[in-house]
C-alpha cells in the first residue's frame, strides 16, 4: 500500500451496518407536456443540453398524485445521460422534503439509473430505479429500491411503536 500523503487522514470508524431497505413501486416518471421543461441549448452541433423539471406521479391516468419532482439535467450525446435529484413534494410524513440523487443513461429506454445519495428519510442512500419506458405513452415507470443506514427519526420512531 502506498503511503498517505500528510494532507489525508485516513483512519478506520465504527459505522452502522445496519440498514434500512426502501422499495416504492408504482411511479411514473413524466417528461412530456410539462411547461416548466423549455431549456433546450443545441451546443457546438455536438448534442443537446436540457435542464428538466420532470413529474414523478403515484399511479397512471387522471387520478395520479403528484410526489416528486425530478429536478437537474440530462446531456445527448450519442445516448442521453442524466443526473438529477428527486425532491419529494407529497405529504406523507416520512418522504416529503427528502432527496434523492439519480444519474444515468436510461432515459427513454429499459434499464437501471443509480441512487448515490440522497437527503431526508433518504440520507447517504445508495441503491437503484429500475426504468421500464412506455413507448406508447413516452413515460417511465420507475421502482426504486434503496438502503439507507439507520437514522431513527420522528416518523419512524411514530410507525415503530
Amino acid at each position: 500500500m502506498a503511503a498517505v500523503p500528510p494532507n489525508v487522514e485516513v483512519s478506520i470508524v465504527p459505522a452502522p451496518t445496519t440498514y434500512r431497505k426502501t422499495i416504492l413501486r408504482n411511479l411514473w416518471l413524466g417528461r412530456t407536456g410539462d411547461d416548466t421543461q423549455k431549456s433546450l441549448l443545441e451546443v457546438a452541433k455536438f448534442g443537446h443540453y436540457v435542464v428538466v423539471n420532470w413529474t414523478v406521479f403515484e399511479g397512471e391516468g387522471n387520478g395520479a398524485k403528484l410526489v416528486a419532482r425530478g429536478q437537474g439535467s440530462t446531456i445527448g450525446a450519442g445516448s442521453w445521460i442524466s443526473t438529477y435529484v428527486i425532491v419529494f413534494v407529497d405529504g406523507r410524513c416520512w418522504f416529503k422534503g427528502s432527496t434523492l440523487q439519480v444519474m444515468g443513461n436510461a432515459l427513454g429506454v429499459n434499464g437501471q439509473l443509480a441512487v448515490t445519495g440522497g437527503t431526508g428519510e433518504f440520507a447517504l442512500a445508495s441503491g437503484i430505479i429500475k426504468v421500464d419506458f412506455d413507448k406508447l405513452t413516452g413515460v417511465d415507470h420507475l421502482t426504486v429500491e434503496v438502503y439507507t443506514p439507520v437514522f431513527l427519526g420522528p416518523c419512524y420512531a411514530a410507525a415503530e411503536n
